[in-house]
This record gives structure tokens, C-alpha cells and sequence, in this order.
């Protein structure tokens, strides 16, 4: 029973709130809560916030 209890634990996911912040020359330009979601969620919906237009570079990262 307690190796089932673990294994299930195991295949499910921790789902916390996050928020995903994008600077630009350290002025924050973009700042929006992420909510629930995986860790790796989270950063692939960050990650895809920061870009580069006419060489402007937004960094973002989570918080």
C-alpha cells in the first residue's frame, strides 16, 4: 500500500502560482501573474515574453 501511495504521489505534479516579470535597460516593462501551474509551465509561458525588436532586449524571468 505505502509503495502505491508513492508511486501515485510521484505522477502528479506540484502546481504553485507564479508571476513571470520582463526588464528592459532594469525598467520593468511587462509584469503579469502566471497562477497555478508547473515549474517548467511557468518558465516556457515566461521565456516566451522576452524578445528582441530593433534591438531592444526584454529579459524576463519568475518571481
Amino acid at each position: 500500500m505505502l509503495i502505491a501511495s508513492a508511486s501515485i504521489f510521484s505522477f502528479t505534479s506540484c502546481k504553485k502560482d507564479y508571476h513571470c516579470t520582463c526588464t528592459y535597460n532594469g525598467t520593468v516593462v511587462y509584469d503579469q501573474d502566471l497562477g497555478k501551474m508547473k515549474h517548467s509551465d511557468a518558465e516556457n509561458q515566461c521565456n516566451q515574453q522576452s524578445t528582441s525588436v530593433l534591438g531592444q532586449t526584454w529579459a524576463c524571468g519568475l518571481k
